[in-house]
């Protein structure tokens, strides 16, 4: 497929190409009022080591903290944090888990805690119920494991999300139109390469059609070639017996064959003059006859 052939069918279908657009713009437009709308929350807990009273240097305390940075990550969805969150709002646990995103930050030993609500206050309240029970889960550790003891402190407070998390408004608009685009484009190339297939076809059709008509029509002679005259060229009398042209066995003399019709005619002919010569003989013998009788009665 080339560039031109797909410029010459995308302008050829381009009312394919508008429809499309417009419906499948309808569609995301309707769609995406319809579905339901979902809004995260964001709030960020630093993570701190308290070394007081501790031999450890502050550069190994800062490459312990990151280091469990990334396992306490992975806390802010664990059970001991989920299920008090859940129990306290009336949420299944494995529902609200999946609502739950806890990373951190790159470079820093900043955690950011994610939640997703069916409202902008229901993400708002989940957030900050997990920060909390996040924190007081890091306390409890501490205690537990002993050594250094993680401090978290909460950077900033969860605020309401100012937008859905699905495309909306124009943003959704653009998008749809841009998809229908795509989608009827790609239409207009298969359209057009059907068109091409159709077109291919009826070429070939055409062809045979010319090859076969060509086969039947009789040879073209050669106006330079000088052609022997036939039989009935000759000048010879209508009542001459008609023949019919044809070849020696070797294909090159012409010759001539009597038609069955012909015979017939033939035969006749050839019976009247035997008849002829019959009746010139009894002429010629009467007469011979009477000169005898005469030259009989002269000598007397």
């Amino acid at each position: 497929m080339t560039l031109a052939f797909a410029m010459r069918a995308l302008r050829q279908h381009i009312v394919v190409i508008l429809v499309t657009v417009l419906v499948v713009t309808g569609a995301g437009i309707a769609i995406g009022y319809s579905w339901p709308k979902t809004y995260t929350s964001h709030s960020q807990i630093l993570l701190g080591l308290d070394i007081a009273g501790s031999t450890i240097d502050p550069q190994t305390a800062s490459l312990y903290l990151k280091d469990r940075a990334m396992t306490y990550a992975q806390l802010v969805t664990a059970d001991e944090v989920i299920a008090p969150v859940a129990a306290a709002t009336g949420i299944n646990p494995e529902v609200l888990r999946d609502q739950v995103v806890g990373s951190i930050v790159p470079e820093t030993v900043v955690l950011g805690v994610s939640a997703t609500g069916s409202t902008p206050e229901e993400a708002v309240a989940l957030t900050q119920a997990l920060s909390s029970s996040f924190q007081t889960q890091v306390s409890s550790l501490n205690v537990r494991t002993g050594g250094p003891a993680i401090l978290p402190a909460q950077l900033s407070s969860p605020q309401p999300a100012v937008a859905p998390d699905q495309l909306h408004g124009k943003m959704l608009v653009a998008v749809s139109a841009l998809a229908g685009l795509i989608i009827g484009a790609l239409l207009a190339l298969v359209l057009g390469l059907i068109d091409a297939g159709r077109a291919s076809r009826r070429s070939a059709q055409k062809t045979d059609q010319v090859k076969v008509a060509a086969t039947k029509q009789p040879p073209r002679t050669d106006p330079n070639v000088t052609r022997e005259p036939m039989f009935g060229e000759l000048g010879l009398a209508d009542d001459m017996p008609k023949a019919s042209p044809g070849t020696d066995r070797r294909g090159r003399v012409p010759y001539l064959t009597i038609g069955r019709n012909n015979e017939a005619a033939h035969a006749t002919r050839k019976q009247e003059r035997k008849d002829h010569a019959r009746e010139r003989s009894t002429n010629g013998s009467q007469t011979a006859g009477r000169h005898s009788g005469d030259d009989f009665a002269h000598d007397r």
